[in-house]
């Protein structure tokens, strides 16, 4: 029973994890690739810059669940400068 439990609780986590993943993957790949003018610019890099906060507030949760005690980690030692770049307001 606690392995089912195991391996269910990883695939749900995977999964959880592999949707803000797929959003950044797709969005970057259109910045490499394709002319886009600034303003389409700035709104895939706000998309790209909320999904990698998303994903860091899924690892924490499961740490939190797995170490049982509360766990940060931060995206970057200053996160400010993604959130100029896309021009958008971080939420507090």
């Amino acid at each position: 029973e606690l392995d089912t439990f195991k391996s269910e609780f990883i695939a749900t986590a995977a999964h959880k994890l592999r949707t803000p993943l797929a959003s950044i993957h797709g969005f970057a790949e259109l910045l490499l690739q394709q002319e886009l003018d600034e303003n389409t610019r700035k709104e895939f890099l706000g998309i790209i810059f909320e999904q990698s906060r998303q994903m860091s507030i899924i690892l924490n949760e499961l740490l939190e669940m797995h170490k049982g005690s509360t766990v940060s980690l931060p995206l970057a030692a200053d996160s400010t400068p993604a959130a100029d770049q896309t021009g958008r307001q971080r939420a507090p």
